[in-house]
């Protein structure tokens, strides 16, 4: 519904503003609560980013690996291939 898909933008918003003042978990929490109302990859790939910077890059790959199983757009799982490479450099 609209409704949903104006809460999914004001959490997508909040996400911003709290990943720019470092707020990180805030920032995953929002990021979340918009993946939930309008599952869009680009915002899961947030929710992931969030993770790393909070230090937890285990979930983060989780996230990534879970992404990748997806179909996306090449541009999209090329860049989410490289964030993974990033934190899981060994593998």
């Amino acid at each position: 519904s609209q409704a949903d898909v104006d809460k999914a933008q004001a959490h997508f918003e909040a996400a911003r503003r709290a990943n720019d003042a470092k707020d990180y978990q805030s920032a995953c929490t929002s990021f979340e609560r918009a993946y939930l109302l309008l599952p869009k990859p680009a915002t899961l790939v947030s929710t992931a980013n969030m993770y790393v910077k909070m230090g937890n890059a285990s979930i983060a790959a989780e996230i990534y690996h879970r992404l990748l199983a997806e179909s996306l757009p090449q541009h999209m799982h090329d860049f989410i291939a490289d964030k993974l490479r990033v934190i899981q450099p060994s593998e």
